[in-house]
Parts: C-alpha cells; structure tokens; sequence
C-alpha cells in the first residue's frame, strides 16, 4: 500500500509535458501570406513595366503630334515670309527704294498688299525711315521699330512676330530686308490680322488641343490662340519653336490623357487569383489536417492493441 500511494504521488508532482512547434492553422496562414506578398510584387512589377512602356508610347505619339502641328504652322507662315523675300529681291522694288520717292512708294505698298491674304498693310521704308506713327493702322510702335532696326543690325531674316496681343492694336509683323548688291538699303515691313492665327489653328486636327504662345526674351510666354477640345488638356504636353516665328506650340491629344498604373481589369484579375489560392490552401490545410487526425487515431488504435496485447 506504501508503495503504491508513494508512485501515485511521484505521478501527481510530475507536470504535463507541453507540446513545442507550430500548429497547422498558423503554418497554412503564414504559407498563405507568403504567397499573396510574393505574387503581388511580381503582379506590382509587370504592371509597372507595361505602364512606362506604354507612357513611353503615349511620349513617342505626343511628340510626333506636337512636331507635326509646329511643322504646319511653320509651314503656312513661310508662305508668307517666301513671298515677302521675292518681293523684297525684285529688281522693280530695289530700283523704287533706291529713287526714295514717299509717294511712290506709298502708291505700290497700296498695290501690293492686297496680293497678302489678310493683309492689313505693307509698308516700304528706305534704310534708316521708319519711325514712330500713330497715324496708321495699325500704329507703329516700339515694338515694330525693333524688329525694323534688327534688320539693321545685320539679321536678314527676323523672326515672325505678334505685336500688342490682346490689345486692340494687336497684329502679326513680318519684316525683310531690301538689299542692294547684298547691302540693306530698305525694309518691307508686312501687317497681318490677328485673325489669322485663328484661320491657321483651325486648319489643324480637330481631335487635338492646341495652345500657341510667343516668347520673347526672359519674359513669360504669352497665349496669342488656343484650338480644339479643352478637356484634353492635361498637366504634361510637349512644346516646340514654330520656326522662322517667335512662337511655341504646347499640344495635348488623345494619346495625352493619363492612364493608371494598374487597370480595374488587374485588380480583378489579382484579387480572384488571391481568392483561388486562399481556396487552395485552405483544402490543402483541410486535407492535411484529416490525413494528422488519421494517422493519430491509428497510432492511439494501434498502441492500444498492443498494451492490450501484452497484458
């Protein structure tokens, strides 16, 4: 009797042993998180690639666009600054701003301009003449001057201008020179309607959004028209010169509109692989666990059968 209540108490001072490890439910979740964090970088980066591939596409098509537009308007204002240069090379006129007759020159500018489409003046002075006028319409003014004395100071092919926008007085300048033997002795000084800008700009695609401006020096660029559909215009666009001009065409297009990085069609197509593979554990776990839980009870059976065995 001692010795049996003396087993008993060394059974009761001996604690349960704690099972050590991790169980299955927390393995399948850890297992799971893995793989929703390792297939959504991998999903996040072949995003990424097609969204710079694409807006590296949308640049390609934005700037050829962009290069087209300033080639048209660059191309319509040659024809008119081609046409002043004949003019100004024609031995006729080089012979009547030699004689400096005011009248006469006076008489063939009233003649000639008319050749201009929207032409509002054309104007003949001798080398050193023009001066400021508010007689004429439209004025000359400072602005004219400069571009006249720049003819002057050695540059023979002054770049188109857009003088007092905004204004009443505004008005598209082009001037070249009257050469002698390759020496200045006059200039042509064309006036044009601001209307113009309008009539080119709508000769443009209507599918576009077009913004022209002329920049002048340090100074800020100031918007002489605008052309087509508004809701195109986004924050990036690209801009190029006009040339022979002092003007800078911004356009936006179709290809400008911003697209995201990742589609709504992505996200579903994410979140219904998540969803397959949390089933896919989720039966897999199921499955382990009922293939544990078996071989448990055919351990605990078997051990079973062989105490009874050995009794």
């Amino acid at each position: 009797m001692a010795r049996r209540r003396g087993s008993r108490a060394r059974r009761r001072g001996q604690k349960p042993a704690k099972l050590g490890g991790v169980t299955l439910n927390t393995i399948t979740l850890i297992g799971f998180l893995c793989f929703v964090l390792v297939f959504a970088l991998a999903f996040w980066l072949s995003q990424y690639a097609s969204f710079n591939q694409i807006r590296a596409l949308q640049s390609s098509a934005d700037e050829a666009v962009t290069h087209s537009v300033a080639f048209q308007l660059s191309s319509v204002a040659a024809g008119y600054t081609n046409a002043l240069e004949s003019l100004a090379h024609d031995p006729a006129m080089i012979s009547l701003v030699k004689q400096g007759d005011p009248a006469a020159l006076q008489k063939r500018a009233t003649q000639l301009y008319q050749a201009f489409p929207y032409a509002m003046a054309l104007r003949i002075f001798r080398r050193g003449t023009a001066h400021l006028d508010n007689s004429v319409n439209p004025p000359i003014g400072y602005a004219c001057l400069d571009l006249i004395n720049s003819v002057e100071r050695g540059d023979m092919k002054p770049p188109i201008e857009a003088h007092a926008p905004n204004t009443p007085e505004q008005h598209i300048e082009i001037v070249r020179p009257v050469l002698d033997n390759g020496r200045p002795i006059g200039e042509l000084q064309l006036v044009l309607n601001y209307k113009v800008l309008k009539v080119w700009m709508t000769k443009l695609p209507k599918n576009l959004f077009v913004e022209l401006k002329q920049q002048a020096g340090n100074q800020p660029a100031v918007l002489l028209a605008r052309h087509g559909d508004q809701n195109l215009r986004t924050v990036i666009s690209f801009d190029y010169k006009v040339k022979g001009t002092r003007w800078i065409v911004s356009v936006w297009s179709p290809a400008s509109e911003t697209i995201l990085p990742i589609t709504i069609q992505a996200v579903f197509f994410f979140l219904t692989g998540v969803a397959l593979m949390g089933l896919v554990f989720y039966l897999l776990k199921r499955a382990t666990s009922n293939t544990v839980r078996n071989d448990a009870a055919n351990i605990t059976r078997m051990t079973a059968d062989v105490m009874r065995g050995t009794r």
